[in-house]
């Protein structure tokens, strides 16, 4: 009781301040962008958080372009919101990218003098997953000049929120850029067996029930209705991912079954990339994507991917290199706009019939798999010519 009227009197009080300082910020004025290699970038760049990794994704792209990137972690002006005082930037340059969405932009916009930000060009780069991105972050859109987004289904989502609060001139501010994932070279994964391996990745704090990794493991017993012994699933996850009440659900569901190991452990970007690498196939029954950057990575490692047809994911996704599946479009819940909005409904059995012929078919994974690791160069090699603007 004592920590809900804390944090009711917390937040009550960051309320007040934030309207005193927000009063201050200067609104985006229409303007060229600067053709200067200098910028700062804003986000979670040290965390496993999927908007992290892709804060950290695009700082590194941009590194290796030749921008002079000044790096700024977001994570310390979560704490101590009331303090009287606003943090200066790391250093100096007239572009300002804010790698994370609205709720936490607005932090860093409250934790900095607005003299220093009024004059740089800003740019935020905003992810979501349902089909209307929240009403609640429309009102912080006039304070960047350009709204950079992964996929047309992010940008529809961000559009159809402004047009529901009437600011669709907003609109123009969304730019699509597909995020450029790291291509690895290639390799042979380095399995002591001849196993066929089906990974699938999910972040507890992008909840369970839009990951939906229930519904993979549903797919799996259907097909296999005693445990398998060609084929093995890893479902991997965060540690904290154990102390989820679902967590519990899914370990019993797989109890007994050797050929289903769930791996909650948090790992680094090496980690990461070395599961991917030792998988044949990469698996989300996901009911809505951003992006789906876990995907991603696996195509460009060329892996066969199968995962549900539907939001960001199919801006890089056909069924030349993956296997999309076939989805029924249902409200979303409250949380993700719902009723208002809409996510998908993978179809269970449309994905078992897919998983089966991946399986059972090498050539068919190695098409696949080519044929995305070539897409995704083609993908990375157009956003290197669109991030050519600041030079």
């Amino acid at each position: 009781m004592l920590r809900s009227i804390l944090h009711a009197s917390h937040r009550a009080a960051f309320k007040i301040k934030y309207a005193a300082r927000s009063r201050k910020w200067s609104p985006a004025q229409e303007r060229d962008r600067p053709k200067d290699s200098r910028m700062i970038i804003s986000g979670y760049f040290d965390e496993a958080l999927g908007i992290g990794r892709a804060g950290r994704l695009v700082a590194n792209r941009l590194e290796e372009l030749g921008y002079d990137v000044i790096r700024e972690d977001l994570r310390p002006f979560d704490h101590g919101l009331l303090r009287t005082s606003q943090k200066s930037f790391p250093g100096k340059a007239p572009v300002w990218l804010i790698t994370v969405n609205p709720p936490e932009a607005q932090l860093a916009f409250y934790g900095h003098r607005p003299d220093e930000w009024k004059d740089a060009y800003r740019i935020g780069i905003w992810h979501w997953e349902s089909s209307r991105a929240p009403d609640e972050w429309v009102p912080l859109a006039p304070y960047f000049h350009e709204i950079w987004v992964p996929s047309a289904f992010a940008a529809g989502a961000v559009k159809g929120a402004f047009d529901a609060c009437g600011q669709s001139q907003l609109s123009d501010r969304v730019q699509v850029h597909a995020l450029p994932v790291e291509i690895p070279p290639s390799r042979k994964s380095k399995r002591w067996d001849n196993k066929i391996q089906v990974l699938t990745m999910f972040d507890p704090r992008s909840h369970f029930e839009r990951k939906n990794p229930a519904a993979v493991i549903d797919v799996w017993l259907a097909l296999f209705p005693q445990p398998e012994t060609n084929a093995q699933l890893t479902i991997k996850t965060l540690e904290e991912s154990t102390s989820h009440p679902l967590f519990e659900a899914l370990t019993t569901r797989v109890t007994g079954r050797n050929d289903i190991q769930i791996r909650a452990e948090t790992l680094d970007a090496a980690g990461t990339d070395a599961m991917i690498n030792d998988c044949d196939i990469m698996m989300s029954l996901h009911r809505g994507e951003g992006y789906g950057l876990p995907l991603a990575e696996a195509m460009a490692a060329g892996k066969a991917v199968l995962a549900t047809g539907w939001s960001g994911n199919m801006q890089f996704m056909t069924p030349e290199n993956s296997w999309p599946v076939p989805f029924d479009l249902v409200s979303a819940p409250s949380r993700y706009n719902g009723p208002a909005a809409h996510w998908a409904e993978p179809n269970l059995q449309q994905a078992a019939i897919g998983l089966k012929s991946l399986i059972e078919s090498e050539n068919l994974r190695c098409r696949l798999g080519t044929q995305a690791r070539r897409d995704m160069v083609t993908l990375r090699d157009r956003w290197r010519e669109q991030a050519a603007w600041l030079k």
